[in-house]
């Protein structure tokens, strides 16, 4: 059986030899030289090591321990590693103690506040006991999680609301700022993380007044990025990462420190947060708040001086004209729909309208310019209607290319709208060339880490996204015994997926399967329609006798620990559910997926892909569409075993898998879940797990 790991070898003439890339190191050979991190990350591992010591119940995992002395070899290296760790074998552990060993300068980067919150609060503090290290250790989030003194204190004075509970929410957090050390709203006990207080407690990068602003030695925003400066482990999140790289490729100042080794939990996200990072967006709800907080601002500091109600209500003007040049609804629009006069059901044309937004944008702009250095308020309201100008005449240029049949093939132009609001926005084809870029640039180890990074036995998907094909490249396998703790059901008969009442069949076929499991499920579904309709008619079979959850009812948070706490019962989700969410135990053993996760066909972003894939001569469906289906329905199907007791039914309600070319590729991409072949073996199979 081939090594799963891919490297330079290593041979008696040096430490890495440039043979081939695809070589794996043998670290049992007598003539294997040692990197200097590879011995002491063995030792810490060892049965009789620090971590057994110190961790109660703690044993030795082979997959763990190869993880880790790979990701030692590559910080020893100074080289890209991409590992596709199976749940259950450490990673965490695995990338923590090489990291903290090596005593450099580490960036930890992950998918979500909570993990980071986790990695900070109580991963690296147990390994930094287990290795006796005295590493610094910050945690930076984005400035939306800081509590602003300028911004509350504005708004405590002279907020308007529609939420007559928004002021004693303000009085809330005005308490925990007083108190609290960071400021950080995942600190505040009384108050949850998604209240729409923080909103009016909070900056953003439009309205932040930076080194400008009179409270910045109080700020907690300021303090936390001083603390990471300083820090020897820093712990962040991907889109905080990526918001600094982007704002390198704007010349402007970075604002998380150098590090020698950056390690990236959680990578598959990555991709998708780069391409909203690395665009350009212009909407018409940034018009309005700019309008309002001109106003606001005008008349408290610059009085008198400019007719600051016209100027709000020229902006509200043509923030509106631009929503109505663009169909009604909750839409994504490419360039076809945009360019389209037969697709558009509009009052005005956008070729008509932009000129006048950018015609309302330069009198405010004329009108700020010779008050901007009045007050740090007025100057920064300047300085933000130039950004806003810039973002518009960006979109603009490149809707006038497209128009003429010269577009940016770099570029995808699009547009998004809801009920009242429309942003205009432009993506990068491909984020690669920026992280390698970025890699060149910066040096040090790259490493990336998740459950879900491979497909078709191959991690060369995950690397060309990352414009790495260079990397290292490794497979741990998951220790799980999934044949014998999980089983796989893939009924028969439920006929197109993409028919309408397709999600009526799959809530017909799923509830009794539900009822015999006593709820204890997730169903995910690829679309908010299909969700809907499923929970609806869960609703109407179970009664009072099962609690049927639905994602958007809720805060996440309040949705698991609703799930957590009952007695019996089934959540309902979308996206937002296909990952991140972790139930181990009895609670959840029954996770029944309604179909394929394959993009949607007219998504802007993934159309213009594919278009620039068949120009290349590439086929789009195997290069993309396959790709991100099989590691998203890998994410869906994780959610079933979460620990080596754990056991539990999956069932994926798409025929596809039978009877396409593609099934068998994408089931050999999950788990070796036992198969089952009837919908009898599928209740049988939850009655004797029940019992």
């Amino acid at each position: 059986m081939p090594c799963p790991l891919t490297l330079p070898c290593r041979l008696p003439s040096g430490p890495f030899c440039a043979l081939s890339p695809r070589h794996a190191p043998d670290h049992t050979t007598d003539c294997a030289e040692q990197t200097p991190l590879l011995e002491p990350t063995r030792a810490v591992f060892a049965a009789d090591g620090p971590l057994a010591e110190s961790q109660p119940g703690y044993r030795p995992r082979a997959g763990q321990q190869e993880m880790a002395e790979a990701i030692a070899d590559a910080i020893d290296a100074r080289a890209a590693l991409m590992v596709d760790a199976g749940t259950g074998i450490g990673k965490t552990f695995a990338y923590l103690v090489p990291a903290l060993l090596s005593r450099q300068k580490v960036l930890l980067s992950t998918a979500t506040r909570q993990l980071q919150d986790q990695l900070y609060q109580r991963d690296v503090p147990r390994i930094k006991q287990v290795l006796g290290s005295d590493a610094q250790v910050a945690i930076l989030k984005g400035r939306a999680n800081y509590v602003c003194p300028v911004h509350l204190a504005r708004n405590l004075r002279d907020g308007r609301f529609r939420d007559p509970k928004i002021p004693a929410r303000l009085r809330i957090i005005e308490r925990f700022a007083a108190l609290s050390d960071t400021g950080d709203r995942a600190a505040c006990t009384q108050l949850s993380e998604e209240d729409p207080a923080w909103a009016f407690a909070t900056s953003t990068r439009d309205n932040c007044l930076g080194q400008d602003c009179p409270e910045l030695r109080r700020c907690p925003l300021m303090h936390a990025r001083q603390q990471a400066q300083k820090a020897d482990v820093l712990v962040v999140n991907h889109h905080l990462f990526c918001a600094d790289l982007a704002m390198k490729d704007d010349a402007m100042a970075d604002f998380l420190p150098r590090a020698d080794i950056l390690i990236f939990d959680e990578a598959h996200q990555l991709p998708d947060i780069a391409t909203e990072f690395f665009g350009n967006t212009f909407s018409t709800r940034q018009l309005l708040e700019l309008g309002r907080e001109s106003q606001k601002i005008g008349n408290h500091d610059a009085p008198g001086l400019a007719d600051w109600p016209g100027l709000y209500k020229q902006l509200e003007a043509v923030a509106g004209r631009l929503r109505l040049a663009l169909p009604s609804g909750l839409l994504r629009l490419g360039l076809e729909e945009l360019l389209s006069a037969d697709a558009q059901d509009v009052n005005e044309w956008l070729v008509d309208v932009l000129p006048d937004v950018d015609d309302a944008l330069e009198a405010h702009l004329q009108t700020l310019k010779p008050l901007a250095d009045s007050s740090a308020d007025l100057g920064h309201l300047y300085e933000r209607t130039q950004t806003l100008l810039e973002r518009l005449r960006h979109w603009h240029t490149a809707f006038l290319r497209a128009t003429a049949k010269t577009p940016d093939e770099a570029l995808i132009l699009w547009a998004q709208t809801t009920d009242s609001h429309a942003q205009l926005r432009t993506t990068p084809l491909s984020v690669a060339e920026r992280f390698a870029q970025a890699r060149e640039q910066h040096g040090g180890a790259w490493i990336f880490v998740s459950a879900t990074l491979a497909v078709g036995g191959s991690l060369d998907h995950f690397a060309r996204l990352m414009g790495m094909q260079d990397a290292w490249q490794l497979q741990v396998e998951s220790p799980f015994n999934y044949p014998d703790q999980a089983a796989l059901w893939i009924p028969r008969g439920l006929g197109n997926p993409t028919a309408p009442d397709f999600p009526d069949r799959v809530a017909k076929q799923a509830w009794p399967l539900i009822r015999r499991n006593r709820g204890r499920a997730f169903v995910l579904c690829t679309t908010l329609r299909a969700m809907r309709q499923i929970a609806e008619q869960l609703r109407r079979e179970a009664g009072d006798d099962i609690d049927i959850l639905m994602q958007g009812e809720a805060p996440r948070h309040e949705l698991m620990k609703q799930f957590r706490e009952a007695e019996a019962a089934v959540l309902v989700g979308s996206a937002g559910f296909w990952e991140g969410v972790d139930i181990a135990g009895e609670k959840l053993s029954l996770v029944i997926i309604d179909k394929l996760p394959f993009a949607p066909p007219d998504d802007p972003i993934y159309r213009a892909r594919s278009q620039a894939l068949q120009r290349a001569g590439q086929h789009p469906f195997r290069e993309l569409s396959l790709p991100q289906a099989m590691l998203a329905l890998k994410q869906g199907a994780g959610r079933l075993i979460r620990t080596e007791t754990d056991h539990g039914l999956l069932v994926i309600c798409d025929e596809r898998l039978r009877s396409r070319s593609y099934g068998a590729q994408i089931l050999a991409s999950l788990p070796p879940f036992k198969r089952l072949e009837s919908f009898a073996e599928a209740l049988d199979f939850l009655k004797e797990e029940s019992t």
